[in-house]
């Protein structure tokens, strides 16, 4: 009998320890009670279902048998999760696929679909194809999806024309929003957020489920809002914190107050004419005391010390 497995080990063996690894999404308990409450079953009109209780009363007043059919129900919306491809974005694939099982367990959702999603080239993709589609595939007319583009937003694409003017296009008749990764004292450093036509502010809603170009939005300072046209990008902004989703939720679900923070951007420069609305008027006449003053705050936001200090020699010098 070989015993040699049976010796005492010696000093120089290595040691094999198994440790617990983190979990991929620290809350996902919390996280998972407040996706919950987007379960909101609707009635489908191309979803017929046998109607037992009032089949029976039917059949009984009749004297023979008498089916009668009625609308069934189904989940209210499909999710789209967009994940931005970058090189800073392959740590968090662990992350999305634990938020992708969570999706699925809940039953929140009619389908949770996972895409990889390339700024420079405006397409996305599945894991399980290369073929690539574009981004405004996504756009559906009932409105009854919710698209979420999860990143950092670092990728120098997020300042094209031609991407802000997609995503402007989906938020007509689609719910978007940006899951951001980093910490909510570090949103300033998006690309988005650096637009000069980028401001801060809060959302709400009118009504559950409304499309972004819906939303109402409050500033988050004193510095008023840029006039709204209909080119204007309401994108809310929130995260894997059980805070911020409970309050997407909430704001999903029924009307509700501006509490969800987010950006307000000013896509009129950047959208060509065939994108717009035949009956929508776009004000190129003098800009409005409102857009003065939001302008000035953007500047005084974004430029540098010199930057101000020269504005402010040039404002004293006589004409």
């Amino acid at each position: 009998m070989d015993s040699s497995h049976l010796r005492p080990p010696q000093a120089d063996d290595p040691w094999r320890l198994r440790t617990a690894s983190a979990s991929p999404l620290p809350e996902a308990r919390a996280v998972d009670k407040h996706m919950r409450r987007l379960r909101k079953p609707i009635l489908n009109p191309r979803l017929l279902k046998l109607d037992e209780a009032a089949s029976i009363e039917a059949s009984a007043r009749a004297g023979r048998r008498w089916p009668v059919l009625g609308y069934g129900r189904e989940r209210w919306l499909t999710l789209d999760l967009l994940i931005e491809q970058n090189a800073s974005m392959a740590i968090w694939q662990e992350t999305f696929r634990a938020f992708e099982k969570l999706c699925q367990r809940i039953g929140a959702f009619r389908d949770v679909r996972l895409w990889h999603f390339d700024p420079s080239t405006r397409s996305i993709r599945t894991r399980a194809t290369a073929l690539a589609r574009p981004l405004r595939s996504l756009k559906q007319s009932q409105g009854r999806s919710v698209i979420w583009f999860a990143g950092n937003l670092a990728h120098s694409a997020w300042h094209q024309p031609d991407l802000l003017s997609d995503l402007s296009v989906l938020a007509r008749k689609q719910i978007i929003a940006v899951v951001q990764l980093l910490p909510e004292r570090m949103w300033d450093r998006s690309k988005l957020a650096r637009l000069p036509q980028a401001q801060w502010c809060y959302f709400g809603s009118r009504q559950a489920g409304s499309p972004n170009r819906h939303y109402v939005a409050e500033s988050q300072d004193a510095w008023p809002l840029a006039i709204e046209r209909l080119t204007t990008l309401k994108l809310p902004m929130l995260s894997f914190e059980p805070k911020l989703m409970q309050a997407y939720a909430n704001f999903l679900r029924a009307p509700s107050a501006a509490l969800m923070p987010g950006l307000w951007i000013d896509c009129d420069e950047v959208l060509v004419p065939d994108q717009l609305d035949i009956k929508a008027v776009v004000n190129t006449t003098k800009p409005s005391e409102a857009e003065v003053l939001s302008r000035l705050q953007q500047f005084k936001r974004h430029a540098s010390q010199g930057a101000t200090e020269l504005l402010q020699r040039l404002w004293s010098m006589p004409l």
